[in-house]
């Protein structure tokens, strides 16, 4: 069973998941993929993988079921100038040092596009193919990042402040991602319903 996530996924939610999917059904092998959203989408369509969680774009895949909802924040260490600001001004990133993703990513592409719509060019960008990258850079002070919220909930940030951006970025939502009915397996849909129980669909939130 090869499943592609996305790293906040696969760092915050996937391995209690695996690990009782593991201990249930030990017969089956599994494999995870950490990817990019585009290779996730890709390789749901290409049979690839047999089961995904990412944030597809418009129609890409008509079996997508949302999971829960992601908003971008600004962070940054708890030396520097704005972290003890409730909320952050789009135009207060003119004069950031920002560590983001590469362009290969959409949490990338989507934080271009906020700030583009502003008309906001941050004074510098270092870009990582890791949230990890960006976490450490981000601890040692002089750069600050924006990152999806849940990072917030995962290791690596105490010293760190996730603090809303003003106005929002808009929301995105994580979903499920499946192939066609006909190509999907016992496994994958077991695997399918293991993960959509960890959240609620009615709003898209946690449990």
């Amino acid at each position: 069973l090869h499943i592609g996530v996305t790293q906040t996924f696969n760092a915050l939610y996937l391995a209690p998941i695996l690990t009782a999917f593991a201990s249930d059904y030990p017969a089956i092998d599994l494999e995870v993929s950490e990817l990019a959203n585009a290779e996730i989408v890709e390789g749901i369509i290409s049979g690839a993988l047999h089961l995904g969680v990412g944030i597809p774009q418009g129609a890409e895949l008509d079996d997508a079921e949302p999971l829960y909802r992601d908003q971008l924040m600004f962070v940054c260490h708890s030396s520097h100038r704005l972290a003890r600001a409730r909320t952050v001004a789009v135009c207060e990133i003119a004069e950031e040092s920002l560590a983001l993703l590469g362009s290969r990513y959409r949490t990338r592409a989507a934080v271009d596009s906020y700030l583009g719509s502003h008309g906001v060019v941050p004074a510098r960008v270092i870009a990582f193919n890791t949230f990890a990258g960006i976490l450490q850079t981000v601890s040692l002070g002089g750069h600050s990042a924006i990152m999806p919220a849940d990072i917030s909930r995962g290791a690596g940030v105490n010293d760190l402040r996730f603090i809303p951006l003003d106005p929002p970025p808009p929301e995105r939502v994580v979903c499920l991602l499946s192939p066609a009915t006909s190509l999907r397996s016992p496994a994958s849909s077991v695997m399918a319903q293991r993960i959509r129980s960890r959240f609620n669909p009615g709003d898209y939130g946690r449990k």
